[in-house]
Order: C-alpha cells, then sequence, then structure tokens
C-alpha cells in the first residue's frame, strides 16, 4: 500500500535516491549488506534516511516547476547549482521539521499536503531572491 497520498512519480525519484545512497555505503562487498542495513536499523540514520526520502519527495515536486525554467534563462550550470542548493535546503528543513510537523505523518496528496508543498516552495524562492529565512 505505501505511504497514503504520496504521488507515485515523486516517491519512485526520492526512493530511488535513498536506494543509491544505501548502495553506496555497501560499495562492491556484496557481503556488506547485512552490516550496513543492521547498522541503518539500529541507529539515527534511519530517521535521517526517512528524512533524506521526505526531502527528495518535495524537491522532485518543486523541481519540475521550474528546473527548465532556470535552465533556458541562465544554462546548465546555474541550474545544476542552484537544483542541489534547493535540494539540501529541503532536506535541511526536512531535518529541523520546518514544516512544522513530522514529514511521514503528512498525507501528501491531501490539500494540506500540497499546501505544505507550496510553502516550501514559496520559501526555496524566497531564499534563492536573497533574502534569508
Amino acid at each position: 500500500a505505501g505511504v497514503a497520498g504520496l504521488d507515485n512519480t515523486a516517491a519512485n525519484q526520492a526512493l530511488e535516491s535513498v536506494l543509491d545512497d544505501i548502495e553506496e555505503k555497501v560499495g562492491e562487498d556484496l557481503e556488506n549488506f547485512d552490516k550496513v542495513m543492521s547498522n541503518l536499523m539500529n541507529s539515527e540514520d534511519i530517521r535521517d534516511m526517512l528524512d533524506r526520502f521526505f526531502g527528495m519527495y518535495i524537491f522532485c515536486h518543486l523541481s519540475q516547476d521550474f528546473q527548465e525554467k532556470l535552465e533556458y534563462e541562465k544554462g546548465s550550470k546555474v541550474m545544476n547549482e542552484t537544483m542541489n542548493e534547493i535540494k539540501e535546503l529541503i532536506e535541511d528543513d526536512i531535518k529541523r521539521c520546518q514544516l512544522g510537523r513530522d514529514a511521514e505523518t503528512i498525507d501528501w496528496n491531501s490539500e494540506d499536503g500540497k499546501a505544505l508543498i507550496q510553502k516550501e516552495f514559496d520559501r526555496i524562492i524566497y531564499i534563492l531572491s536573497g533574502n534569508e529565512d
């Protein structure tokens, strides 16, 4: 069933990002997998992984809104740098519960969930416009 209200495309991209992180930790030695997973489940790393997932989920929604426009206006290099900055800002907001509550308690497909994504989008635009939060 999965988490209620997650958009499939954004959720798949977020999951792929988290799995890439796990793959990087495991490395070339597949026997290392059990150790990595055990450490992940028995530490704060699981919280970090959830934060990363929901951060990437929001990022996927926001990037759809202005990635092409940014690339057209500023070029690929500036677009890539800006998108990385946005991703880091969102992940930091998730870790600091900037949304007002834990990301896993939000029904992302509800009006409330969509409003939170829009609020985060507006906040990111505000910061990128040279303002501080």
